[in-house]
Order: structure tokens, then C-alpha cells, then sequence
């Protein structure tokens, strides 16, 4: 199918440099959408150009990543078989493919929100600050990709208070730890919402 109007926009904001799309999504006041997606394309399109194909390229990309950690947050919550299976559901999802065919924000941020919950399962046993740092990452870009990303932090966070007032603890992830990843969260995504 041809662009629709929501893809025209964000392929016009790739025009604009970093600062004049903060500028145009605050100004604007129709976009409901943070920055961090269309800065993206702004450095996709003027490498690979801006056709239809190329300017959707990117959310398909994202798309089959999301595939892959939906089999890995499967894989490693109930096994193989599980993993497989909820790959399966998310490929043939018809939301999943038609966000994943739209030069929107939509399909990165379901790959961020994988990325940020697979990171949390892989932190809360062993705690290792590489995957502190890649949820960290994750979630505050996930943040800037769509506020819906704010919801997905908040089961986070219902999910790790459950299991420390369950069990005192998660795997050797302290209250005190998680605490601490969440405010280093919170500084860094402040800014989108004050904006």
C-alpha cells in the first residue's frame, strides 16, 4: 500500500535535525509520539533513501527481532517448545505484520519492550551490570519511542515488587538494587516526559 498520512509525517520529520523534531513534536501538539523513532529514520533515509520500501524497512527489521526475543523470553521462562510457540503466535499476528510494515514508531517499540523484559528475566537471577545497563538502555529508549512504554515499565515494576514481598528478594536482586536501577531509569527518561 502507498504512504498514509501518519508515515508522511514521520518521514517529513527526518528532514528536521535532532533539536527541530523535539521542537516540531512539542510545537506541533498533533504528535503524540516521542522523538526517538524518528531520529532513527533521520539517520536511516539519508543513507538508504526515503522510497516506501526503505522508509518501512527499518519497522520490519524491528519486526523479526521481535520475533527472535519473543522465542528467547519463551525459551528461557518454559523451554524450547514454548519459545517456539510464542514466535509462532507473534509471526502471525496481524498487528504484529501490519506495524511492522508502517514507517511508525510501532514495531520498535514492541522491540524494545522484549529487549527491556528479557533483560529484566536475565538480570533478576544473577545480577550482572551488563544487563542492568542493556535494561536501562532499553527501557528509557523504549520511553522515548512511545509512552505506552511507561505501561510495560509499571508491570515491571508490579512484577519485581510481587516476587520481593513474596520472597524478600529476586534471584540476587536486592529491593535496594532494583530501587537504584529504577531511579537511574527514571533520571534519564525524565526528560521525555517534561517535554
Amino acid at each position: 500500500e502507498s504512504i498514509w498520512f501518519d508515515e508522511a509525517m514521520s518521514i517529513r520529520a527526518t528532514r528536521l535535525g535532532f533539536a527541530e523534531q523535539i521542537k516540531w513534536i512539542i510545537g506541533q501538539g498533533k504528535e503524540a509520539n516521542p522523538p526517538f523513532y524518528y531520529m532513527l529514520l533521520h539517520l536511516w533515509i539519508p543513507v538508504f533513501g526515503d522510497s516506501e520500501f526503505i522508509s518501512r524497512l527499518p519497522s520490519a527489521l524491528f519486526g523479526v527481532l521481535s520475533i527472535i526475543f519473543t522465542y528467547s523470553i519463551g525459551r528461557l521462562l518454559f523451554g524450547k517448545r514454548a519459545g517456539l510457540f510464542a514466535a509462532l503466535i507473534i509471526a502471525v499476528s496481524i498487528f504484529h505484520i501490519r506495524y511492522s510494515q508502517e514507517a511508525r514508531g510501532y514495531a520498535l517499540m514492541v522491540f524494545l519492550a522484549l529487549v527491556s523484559c528479557y533483560s529484566l528475566l536475565r538480570l533478576i537471577p544473577g545480577w550482572r551490570r551488563r544487563w542492568a545497563a542493556v535494561y536501562v538502555l532499553s527501557s528509557a529508549l523504549l520511553c522515548y519511542t512511545h509512552y505506552f512504554g511507561l505501561f510495560i515499565i509499571l508491570a515491571q515494576n508490579i512484577f519485581c515488587f510481587t516476587i520481593f514481598f513474596r520472597r524478600g528478594r529476586a534471584g540476587t536482586l536486592g529491593l535496594s538494587g532494583w530501587v537504584v536501577i529504577q531511579l537511574i531509569l527514571g533520571v534519564i527518561s525524565l526528560p521525555g516526559f517534561v517535554l
